[in-house]
């Protein structure tokens, strides 16, 4: 299924397996919950896609946070270091009129 929230984030669950897969032009981050289901998904998106596996996805553009059985992406350490490469690492930051605990993208499995 396609995401309501991001339409580069596509899901699915059954039977306890979860499998998302975001898209950003012509690269792919699947993150699953089963080794095997890994695997088969990326045989057979080779047959139909001309593609690498180029593996666990190191970046330090993106970090992974395990805990409690959740996994959070996020851009921290990325934006820390932009504001640090242009000394704006000083610099407030401004309001927002929106609320900073929204939750802008979730996925409920059950």
């Amino acid at each position: 299924m396609q995401s309501n929230f991001d339409t580069c984030i596509y899901y699915r669950s059954e039977n306890g397996k979860i499998l998302i897969v975001a898209v950003y032009v012509d690269d792919l981050l699947i993150l699953l919950n089963n080794k095997k289901e890994n695997q088969k998904l990326k045989a057979d998106l080779m047959k139909h896609l001309k593609m690498k596996d180029l593996g666990e996805a190191h970046t330090s553009r993106l970090q992974r946070d395990h805990d409690k059985g959740t996994v959070l992406l996020d851009q921290e350490k990325y934006i820390e270091q932009m504001l640090n490469r242009f000394n704006m690492n000083e610099f407030n930051g401004a309001s927002t009129p929106l609320d900073p605990n929204q939750d802008l993208f979730r996925i409920s499995f059950k």
